[in-house]
């Protein structure tokens, strides 16, 4: 009886390290009172969202673990939908990770860690969605790594920012960028390196406006525009080392 016990407690204490929250159609707006009370009692280290609907996450702005999407959206309107910039989020291949209705302005949410898998569901050139989609407002992002081909999606912009220690890794990887409003789609990108540099696609922008060199070392890598795309390029002897190539009118 005592090791039946036993077992039954360290099995309690092994699920509550990972809370899993399915939301199998439909939207689920917000976390249940008894998960919100979970994550805030300190034993959960991953928040993990399932199934193919979507998550509203918000009200864990203390949550120091890692916020994983494998299934379906989880979306953010606020800073406490992802936690602490403590722990990584990451999205898993077919997910999407839905930045919603910022305010306005440049909005931050966990300025490190985002790790991409692969491009989000219904990722096709005529939707919304990608790994990760930005509608409302500016979004900047940093600390980012691809395990995969990505896409972002956004509708007025986003900006690769320094804060002082942003390199990302791009793992050698394709990272495209979408616009999701009729080619209203402002991008800079600003950062203190690259690891294991990959190619930009840059689909149907206002702007693409490099500051410093994205990319080091040679023409072995591409920034490439397709459709309607502007550049803004900043000159310095590390810009003249780019290879720029237009795809399409």
């Amino acid at each position: 009886m005592f090791l039946s016990t036993m077992a039954a407690v360290a099995a309690a204490a092994s699920f509550a390290e990972v809370l899993e929250v399915p939301v199998t159609s439909g939207v689920q707006n917000g976390y249940t009172s008894a998960q919100l009370e979970a994550i805030a009692g300190g034993t959960v280290t991953e928040i993990r969202k399932t199934g193919s609907g979507t998550l509203v996450s918000g009200g864990i702005g203390s949550f120091a673990g890692t916020v994983r999407i494998a299934e379906g959206v989880l979306k953010v309107s606020d800073a406490t939908g992802l936690g602490t910039s403590e722990g990584p989020t990451l999205v898993e291949t077919g997910a999407t990770l839905h930045f919603d209705s910022l305010a306005s302005g440049y909005t931050t949410y966990k300025s490190e860690r985002y790790e991409i898998a692969g491009d989000g569901y219904n990722a096709s050139i005529a939707e919304t969605n990608g790994a990760i989609r930005i509608t409302g407002a500016t979004c900047q992002l940093s600390h980012l790594k691809l395990t995969a081909d990505a896409s972002i999606r956004s509708e007025n912009g986003f900006h690769f920012y320094d804060d002082g220690d942003s390199t990302i890794d791009m793992g050698g990887r394709t990272l495209r960028l979408y616009s999701a409003s009729s080619g209203n789609l402002d991008v800079e990108w600003k950062l203190d390196g690259i690891v294991n540099p990959g190619h930009i696609e840059i689909h149907d922008a206002r702007y693409f406006r490099p500051v410093g060199s994205p990319f080091a070392g040679g023409c072995d890598h591409e920034i490439r525009l397709y459709g309607r795309a502007g550049l803004l390029l900043e000159s310095t002897a590390e810009n003249k080392t780019w290879a720029i190539v237009r795809y399409g009118t």
